[in-house]
């Protein structure tokens, strides 16, 4: 059953269509991977599903309901978004970042309830940043600073976490890390995740649906390990890859080099093979 859908989206800045009648119904509680080359408009949906952008035309759905209607705090209790470089205030520490999770769900006048607490205590824990909720920000590496953002997010207690390029100016450890902390949210209190990712292999292995989208409009879209293929690298990313199959009967990608198309200066979608 899908839970987050777009339908006939079409997203205009400036002169410029960034996303081109975009239809797609991404699946409740499970991981989606949307990935496309640098321009294809990724960022740009991922935004227009959190209402964080304005649609020139079409519609986002939230469980059939359009988020058009939704106020912001409905939106927030529903919808987790953390953007590529969130920003902080330098002194703040990883339990007060937290705390910001439960905005949605008080007035603004209300101090934090015991609830809150407990949330902001279970969500450290859930990201296994309960060791350094005391300490400052600023002061932890890059894959402990996106815990402690995820963790934030985890606060508001959302239906789907949607997350943008969450591995960017993380090493490869790192990167691991996060994903991993991802994939077992996901699995073990059943949220929907949605992710902009980069590293082909990555969004396979991690993902359990893909969203191809090139020049603001989707390729294909389906089964991950179905959908990203060689024929996609090809002509959508202009790489030669071979397949392989890795232990969990998912394809790795093993890049050859460029392709001849792109050698050739032409890009005409074939993602039959």
């Amino acid at each position: 059953m899908g839970i987050l859908a777009a339908d006939a989206v079409t997203v205009r800045l400036g002169a410029k269509d960034i996303l081109k009648q975009v239809s797609v119904t991404l699946p409740a509680g499970k991981v989606t991977a949307i990935i496309g080359p640098n321009g294809s408009g990724k960022s740009t949906l991922l935004k227009a599903f959190s209402k964080n952008l304005p649609l020139t035309q079409g519609a986002i759905y939230f469980k059939g309901r359009d988020i058009a209607a939704l106020s912001h705090g409905e939106l927030a209790r529903s919808l987790a978004i953390l953007p590529q470089s969130p920003q902080s205030p330098p002194d703040i520490t990883v339990r007060d970042l937290v705390e910001h999770g439960r905005f949605p769900h008080r007035r603004w006048w209300q101090g934090g309830s015991a609830e809150d607490r407990s949330v902001v205590e279970q969500s450290l824990a859930e990201t296994g940043m309960m060791m350094f909720a005391d300490r400052l920000l600023s002061t932890l590496s890059g894959g402990e600073r996106q815990r402690a953002w995820i963790a934030m997010a985890l606060a508001q207690r959302p239906e789907v976490l949607l997350l943008d390029e969450p591995t960017t100016y993380l090493d490869i450890c790192h990167q691991i890390e996060v994903l991993e902390l991802v994939a077992g949210l996901n699995q073990n209190i059943d949220m929907t995740v949605v992710m902009v990712l980069h590293d082909i292999n990555q969004a396979v292995r991690y993902a359990d649906f893909a969203v191809v989208l090139q020049e603001g409009q989707i390729v294909s879209a389906g089964p991950a390990a179905a959908t990203v293929t060689a024929g996609v690298l090809r002509e959508v990313f202009q790489v030669e890859a071979e397949v392989l199959q890795d232990t969990g009967r998912r394809p790795l990608f093993v890049m050859q080099g460029v392709s001849k198309q792109k050698e050739a200066g032409e890009s005409k979608v074939d993602t039959t093979t």
